[in-house]
């Protein structure tokens, strides 16, 4: 069973069968929700062969979102679909590569429009097909003491992803270069407590680089967004190739946005409650729900607001601060936290969620 909370889509869920042989050498995982059509469901198919000391899987998917558009009553159609291959070879227990090859399209189309729409409302269908081939390599020595986040030791890893232009056509394809760190550190005191850093960081480039939305949480339920600019204009092809950047708590969804981005978070986790049983008014046994204190900072940018710079100015990078409790329920963990930034006049922001510590 999955879980999560989309910025563009809120609530979603899924069920997941997986088939393997008892050894885990071979494994089958498939998820459907099958509607009236196969251009309204949402079918995902992958196979890993897991025997030798390099894991192979491939598989393939597609998804369907429609919406409501207002404008002349139209109900438009966005689809996703594609197939990919991915491999892992470790070099040992610490370090490994990972490679994938994947095809890509997102579709726009009209499903139902009313008598007053006009013809012309076609022009906003479209077809966006990539190959993105990629590559990384990682390195981790963490350990993780509590089922809510790594205690001790580090990991990290960089990515190459590359999106050639596949027709000659430049509407029907994206062309981009992406290169990103993750780097974290985790540093125990006493076993109960631990400080972690992470430095985060990618460029883009290319005719059409990705886009990286600064600000919010992942799986954010109570979400909120934001731009001081107000100046949020998104493409269709920049809600389904762009990445949104977290955690920057202290500020909403979108707040800064730019084919660059370097982010760094900082928290001291502690024990917030070891061990409280309630025998009324109900028989409540919480175990392990640990405290972080954090501060956030980073900016996004792309080339053209910086000029002749390398980095947007001090004054333009974003901050936060705050502290939150983190509880795992056995299924999946929760977060509660609240932070203030100056961008928000330090007025208190709250972050409900469900997410893994970095």
């Amino acid at each position: 069973v999955y879980a999560s909370y989309s910025p563009y889509y809120a609530m979603q869920g899924s069920g997941l069968i997986l088939f393997t042989d008892i050894l885990g050498n071979h494994q089958l995982y498939v998820s459907a929700n099958v509607n009236s059509a196969i251009k309204y469901s949402n079918v995902f198919f992958m196979y890993n062969y897991m025997a030798r000391r390099m894991d192979f899987g491939g598989g393939s998917y597609h998804n369907a979102y429609p919406f409501y558009g207002n404008n002349y009553n139209v109900i438009w159609l966005d689809r996703t679909y594609g197939a990919f291959v991915t491999g892992s070879y470790p070099l040992n227990r610490f370090n490994r590569f990972e490679m994938g090859l994947e095809y890509f399209t997102v579709e726009r189309s009209i499903d139902w429009k009313s008598s007053i729409a006009p013809p012309s409302i076609t022009q906003n269908e479209f077809s966006v097909s990539s190959v993105i081939p990629q590559i990384g390599y990682v390195h981790d020595t963490s350990v993780w003491r509590w089922p809510t986040s790594p205690a001790n030791g580090g990991r990290w890893r960089a990515d190459l992803q590359w999106s050639p232009t596949i027709s000659s056509n430049k509407d029907e394809s994206i062309s981009f270069t992406t290169v990103s760190l993750d780097w974290r550190r985790y540093f125990a005191y006493h076993k109960d407590y631990t400080f972690g850093i992470r430095l985060s960081g990618a460029v883009s480039e290319g005719t059409d680089p990705q886009q990286f939305f600064l600000g919010g949480m992942s799986n954010w339920f109570n979400a909120r967004y934001d731009n001081p600019s107000n100046d949020v204009s998104l493409r269709v092809e920049d809600i389904y190739y762009s990445r949104f950047v977290t955690p920057l708590r202290g500020v909403g969804y979108y707040n800064q946005i730019g084919s660059r981005y370097i982010l760094s978070n900082f928290e001291f986790r502690y024990p917030f409650i070891k061990h409280l049983m309630m025998g009324w008014p109900l028989p409540f046994y919480f175990r392990n729900v640990r405290g972080a204190a954090f501060w956030d900072f980073g900016t996004a940018w792309s080339p053209k607001e910086v000029g002749s710079n390398l980095m947007p100015d001090p004054s333009d990078w974003i901050t936060g601060f705050g502290f939150g409790i983190r509880m795992d329920l056995g299924v999946f963990p929760i977060e509660w936290n609240i932070a203030w930034s100056p961008e928000t006049d330090y007025v208190p922001q709250y972050y409900f969620s469900l997410n893994y510590g970095f």
